[in-house]
């Protein structure tokens, strides 16, 4: 053991081994510093990885969402598109149009013929009472209840039949 010690401190006193042994000890600190280096940048890299997992699962699931959302408002779109057409397809609006020919022709009427006015003027008023004693009175609760046992067995339209009839009726007067 001896001459082994001294074979090393012979060898070590050469400028080359001193050298060389430098050498490996630096290489020694290098390669320990890349493998420490190296497991940083893989954990880190492990990290990174499942944040962009997430992330994407994330995008992922927000992405589905707005896509569901989209398809239910196309879907309620098409609804409200079908329910407009529905309602100006509405059967009372030939009466109200003829309605408002009635009234037209009233107003063109009064106009014309001197005698027709006093006379209407005259029978709008009664029919006005009469119509303010049907809301506010005995009369507008009867109705009301009328109304509420008969709704489920009358359409609303043939309520605007019901009015252009009665507006017929008051012309032929």
């Amino acid at each position: 053991m001896d001459q082994l010690f001294q074979f090393l401190i012979n060898i070590m006193s050469q400028p080359f081994f001193i050298g060389l042994f430098i050498g490996l000890i630096l290489a020694l600190v290098v390669a320990l510093q890349g493998w420490i280096r190296r497991r940083a940048l893989t954990k880190e890299h492990q990290i990174f990885r499942e944040y962009l997992n997430t992330h994407v699962e994330v995008h992922t699931k927000g992405s589905q969402e707005l896509m569901s959302e989209i398809e239910n408002l196309k879907k309620q779109n098409e609804n409200l598109r079908i329910s407009l057409g529905s309602l100006r397809n509405k059967p009372g609006r030939d009466e109200l149009r003829t309605l408002l020919m009635y009234d037209k022709a009233i107003r063109l009427m009064n106009q014309r013929a001197p005698g027709f006015a006093p006379v209407w003027e005259a029978v709008l008023k009664e029919v006005e009472v009469e119509m303010h004693q049907i809301d506010t009175g005995v009369i507008a609760w009867i109705r009301r209840i009328i109304r509420s046992s008969l709704a489920n067995k009358i359409q609303p339209s043939t309520e605007s039949i019901d009015n252009s009839k009665q507006t017929v009726e008051v012309l032929k007067m």
